[in-house]
């Protein structure tokens, strides 16, 4: 569509193309892939890539898990592995198969598309002239207990980036929580993450 509207525009191609032509061309272009821009455009400036900060996210809930003795093996003796790729996993070197299991878990409630967590980590932030808005659930696991939640947030605010704790069974936090589900980058894509058993 867009060569198209072009060479209507600028007729046959000549040797020597007007600077006005040329400019009109390439605004037609602009205004035709603008759709398409923002909403790519959209995806990278409101939301900082979650897998990008896989090890950070893993660590917070790895600790907070250990923390409330879901998880018997200090992170210091244990390790996150990751695979990038066009999907990226995540598992741990060590630990039982119901250790594993609660671990990836609680990493797919943290990166699945949001659906009615208690409690939900919101990130606010400014990018020029954009605000930033990053919700993310917090695992049932972490979230069965007040005072888990907030160790969750405070692992989260020291390995990944501040955020803001909400609940979400009070009328306020209701809101905060539709809000999530239309604005959330999971939302944006509307893929889930894949919890996967493997014998290594």
């Amino acid at each position: 569509m867009f060569f198209e509207t072009v060479r209507e525009i600028m007729g046959p191609f000549p040797f020597n193309i007007s600077k006005e032509r040329l400019l009109i061309a390439f605004l037609v272009g602009i205004v035709l892939a603008s759709p398409y821009l923002w909403k790519s455009g959209k995806a990278m400036i409101r939301h900082r890539s979650l897998e990008q900060s896989m090890i950070q996210a893993a660590t917070a809930v790895y600790e907070t898990l250990f923390h409330a003795g879901l998880l018997s093996i200090p992170l210091s003796e244990n390790r996150i592995l990751t695979e990038g790729g066009e999907s990226v996993s995540c598992s741990l070197e060590k630990g039982s198969i119901h250790e594993q299991t609660v671990f990836l878990k609680a990493m797919q409630e943290l990166l699945d598309p949001i659906e009615n967590p208690r409690y939900l980590l919101v990130r606010r932030s400014k990018l020029l002239f954009m605000k930033r808005w990053d919700f993310h659930s917090v695992p049932e696991e972490i979230g069965r207990k007040k005072e888990v939640a907030e160790v969750f947030l405070k692992q989260w605010n020291h390995h990944v980036d501040h955020a803001d704790l909400t609940y979400t069974r009070t009328p306020e936090g209701r809101k905060e929580l539709l809000v999530a589900r239309l604005a959330a980058m999971s939302a944006i894509f509307q893929e889930k993450s894949e919890r996967l058993s493997v014998w290594r």
